[in-house]
């Protein structure tokens, strides 16, 4: 019996939790609007600015704009 309550209080919590984090999600869902990114001309730049505007335009449903470019003129126009 008294196992059977420590499953019981287990699942309770993990509903819990499961439900707090739920509702955290739902208030992340703004609009993205638009999102610029550089893209450099180096190889590892360049995947990891295609995974993110992948993720931006087909998870966030944002309209992304890359901006592709040597290092030094890229960095001058960003920042």
């Amino acid at each position: 019996m008294e196992r059977k309550m420590k499953l019981i209080n287990k699942l309770l919590v993990l509903t819990a939790i499961s439900l707090s984090l739920s509702t955290f999600s739902l208030s992340a869902n703004a609009d993205c609007g638009k999102a610029r990114l550089a893209d450099f001309d180096w190889s590892s730049a360049n995947i990891h600015t295609a995974i993110v505007a992948f993720i931006l335009e087909h998870g966030y449903g944002c309209e992304v704009e890359v901006t592709k470019g040597s290092t030094t003129p890229i960095m001058a126009a960003h920042y």
